[in-house]
């Protein structure tokens, strides 16, 4: 059946039985976590397990002294994030969209039920989904690819990843971020032919002028602009084989949002 349709009662039931937390509803079933009084648990206990293949759904308790969770969201995902396979591994799906607290959820869902997962376990399930905007190739021609790798480890990966794919392209890169700046543009100025600098709509990403100071005068195409201005100017051009959009999560969401491509 359709699992969308159960979240909107599911959020009713919670709201209405005092009930806070977090629940994920997927194809497979229901996940997550809920705090509230004796009664309000038990009365959405009893009705989840009203719901379709629920019934036989199993649930760890703790005690807290004070509400843990300061509001009740019910959401929607289109298939459980992870899972047990035949074998009794622990596994993610391959997936577009995911967060860290979805994945905190999961892993602490499966503790409490009493399933044994190793850090190895959990890292060779990290390793086996992708993240919509990590090294993600949205064009072959010309070439553009989103990365929000903003640290110096997701970094020397992109740069792998660049080498195979841009060998005697001309690139430009546009580039945001909240932290040092130099650290991670320098090790991509020696394939990146043009730098340019949007001034984004997330006003906690640094000021596009301090970018300057890492790049060398004449490899700096824009800054200060818009997002979708200064994309627009590289894709104008046509001048350009790559296009590498990287730095910051809020850098490639905005994109992404912009249905530029």
């Amino acid at each position: 059946k359709d699992h969308r349709k159960l979240c909107d009662p599911l959020q009713n039931k919670c709201n209405s039985s005092g009930v806070t937390g977090s629940l994920l509803v997927a194809p497979e079933g229901i996940n997550g976590t809920i705090s509230g009084s004796r009664q309000g648990i038990d009365n959405v206990i009893k009705y989840i397990k009203t719901l379709p293949g629920c019934s036989n759904i199993e649930h760890k308790e703790s005690v807290a002294s004070l509400p843990p969770f300061p509001r009740m969201k019910v959401k929607i995902k289109k298939e459980s994030i992870l899972y047990l396979d035949k074998k009794n591994q622990f596994k993610f799906e391959d997936k577009q969209n995911i967060d860290s607290s979805s994945i905190a959820i999961a892993i602490r869902s499966f503790l409490s039920l009493g399933f044994k997962i190793s850090e190895n376990q959990i890292q060779k399930a990290l390793d086996s989904f992708s993240i919509k905007g990590r090294c993600e190739v949205i064009s072959e021609d010309p070439y553009i690819l989103l990365d929000v790798c903003h640290n110096l480890s997701a970094l020397e990966k992109l740069k792998k990843a660049l080498l195979k794919k841009i060998e005697g392209k001309k690139t430009a890169a546009i580039f945001a971020s909240s932290k040092n700046s130099y650290d991670l543009i320098s090790p991509l100025k020696e394939i990146i032919d043009c730098w340019h600098f949007p001034r984004c709509k997330e006003r906690r990403l640094i000021n596009p002028e301090q970018f300057l100071a890492s790049v060398n005068n004449e490899s700096i195409g824009s800054y200060g602009e818009s997002l979708e201005v200064t994309y627009k100017k590289i894709k104008n051009k046509n001048e350009f084989d790559a296009i590498i959009i990287y730095g910051s999560f809020y850098l490639v969401g905005e994109f992404l949002e912009s249905n530029l491509v």
